[in-house]
């Protein structure tokens, strides 16, 4: 059985995979001021599934290849829950987070 640290790399990739497959996925990055945010999931300059590429995978990929010590604890499956509720969004993508939240808890 993979350790989690292999198995969260697996879980990103699938969730990259998933977002690039809805069109989810974006080729530019957003502006630098939009990550200066003090807001959670930076609410306030970035769409949610921006946050998720360009914060969240990105961060932990980066500590996955420096074996940095990962976050003890994730709610990204409720944010993206709430942000979401009016959306159609595939339920890979939330089984997906879910694996995050439970891999990062």
């Amino acid at each position: 059985m993979a350790d989690r640290r292999e198995q969260l790399s697996l879980v990103l990739q699938g969730l990259k995979d998933e977002l690039k497959r809805t069109g989810m996925w974006r080729d530019s990055r957003p502006p630098a001021v939009a990550f200066e945010s003090t807001l959670p999931f930076c609410t306030d300059t970035l769409h949610f599934e921006e946050w998720l590429q360009f914060v969240l995978i990105e961060r932990l990929e980066e500590m996955l290849l420096v074996h940095a010590p990962l976050p003890v604890m994730s709610g990204i499956t409720p944010m993206a829950e709430f942000v979401w509720a009016q959306q159609e969004v595939d339920a890979i993508i939330y089984d997906l987070l879910r694996d995050i939240d439970e891999l990062l808890s």
